[in-house]
């Protein structure tokens, strides 16, 4: 598979890239490419069941765990044990990771796609579609 293989759509400014689908790895996992613009925030969230892992391939990330925030560059590989609270913020110069997932995030992405595409993407929304998934979001307050 080549660098421009695979589903591709924009998740909040994000480019990510699908390269194993959960039906390939009959719903243990999924693995993406995501390119983040500088500065992206991916809010705190936790998987209840699964954990995630995250390989930095360019740029400089600062993720936030629920044991302090931890900095990752090229090279650098960030673990996730399932049911722990994490988040993270690309750098200023933005960058790529590849990504580990579970596999209810093929669906989830699927679904805030359809919510992006309606105009309907508001935090509450994008919580209950969270939830759904297995996965317990933290966005900010709707005010």
């Amino acid at each position: 598979m080549h660098a421009d293989d695979g589903d591709a759509f924009d998740f909040r400014g994000a480019l990510i890239r699908r390269k194993v689908s959960a039906a390939e790895t009959m719903g243990r996992w999924m693995l993406t490419v995501g390119s983040q613009p500088p500065d992206f925030e991916n809010s705190p969230h936790i998987h209840r069941h699964e954990p995630e892992a995250f390989f930095i391939l360019e740029g400089d990330y600062q993720f936030h765990t629920a044991e302090g925030d931890v900095a990752a560059g090229p090279g650098s590989l960030v673990y996730i044990p399932a049911g722990a609270l994490h988040g993270f913020r690309s750098g200023p110069a933005g960058g790529r990771l590849l990504a580990i997932s579970p596999a209810a995030f093929d669906g989830y992405f699927e679904e805030m796609r359809s919510l992006f595409a309606s105009g309907t993407d508001t935090p509450r929304a994008m919580a209950a579609v969270a939830l759904a998934h297995d996965m317990d979001a933290y966005p900010p307050d709707e005010g």
